[in-house]
């Protein structure tokens, strides 16, 4: 399971203003499927697949969430994984304990 990845970029300009750049490398972050769960609504099926691997609209039957970009997100996601965990020595894909349990 890869989390949503969050890609995060500041950089200065040359007039003290900064330029940030902050984003999930998942079609919606996992805090949406949490407020609908919570809400009990429905999501659109392009967000989240379940245990299967199958598209849902359940927020509660939600296993992983669908990367944005498809093949070349999956890859951001993987390459920001590997940057912050494995070259770090800290637990990285399946084995990052979840922050929810």
């Amino acid at each position: 399971y890869f989390g949503t990845n969050p890609i995060a970029f500041s950089a200065p300009s040359n007039d003290d203003r900064i330029i940030t750049f902050d984003m999930a490398t998942t079609v919606q972050a996992w805090g949406k499927v949490l407020d609908a769960r919570a809400k009990n609504q429905s999501i659109p099926d392009t967000w989240a697949v379940d245990a299967n691997g199958e598209p849902t609209t359940n927020a509660r039957d939600v296993h992983a969430l669908v990367p944005v970009a498809g093949p070349k997100g999956y890859g951001l996601m993987m390459m920001v994984d590997i940057l912050s965990g494995s070259l770090l020595g800290v637990p990285h894909g399946v084995h990052v304990s979840s922050m929810y349990k």
